[in-house]
């Protein structure tokens, strides 16, 4: 089976920001990647974080999620489109709904 997936840019002026996660469940270790890139395709930058305390593959994406964030601030994108895989976080980062989740309190940290 065949996948063609593609990329699409962001509207001018905004960066997209696409994060993923690879967790190790008989360590309780993820790592977590980040790419920025403008309307253009061209890369404006990208990181990677590791995280040692990872309970699931959950946490490892919604912690992909915040450190895109983070990382959006520390490089000063204000006007963000963020992309991953993981469905239940970006329905999170959408819903209007709080929970008492990990994830909802650093959404919020972040005025979502």
């Amino acid at each position: 089976m065949q996948m063609n997936v593609l990329w699409r840019p962001p509207k001018s002026g905004v960066i997209k920001l696409n994060f993923d996660a690879s967790f190790a469940s008989n360590a309780n270790f993820s790592i977590s990647a980040v790419l920025a890139r403008d309307s253009d395709g061209q890369i404006m930058g990208a990181c990677t974080y590791p995280l040692l305390d990872a309970a699931d593959a959950f946490m490892a994406e919604t912690r992909a999620c915040e450190r895109a964030l983070y990382f959006a601030l520390d490089m000063g994108f204000r006007k963000v489109v963020l992309e991953g895989d993981s469905l239940t976080a970006i329905k999170k980062l959408n819903s209007n709904i709080v929970d008492k989740s990990v994830f909802s309190l650093f959404l919020s940290t972040f005025g979502f």
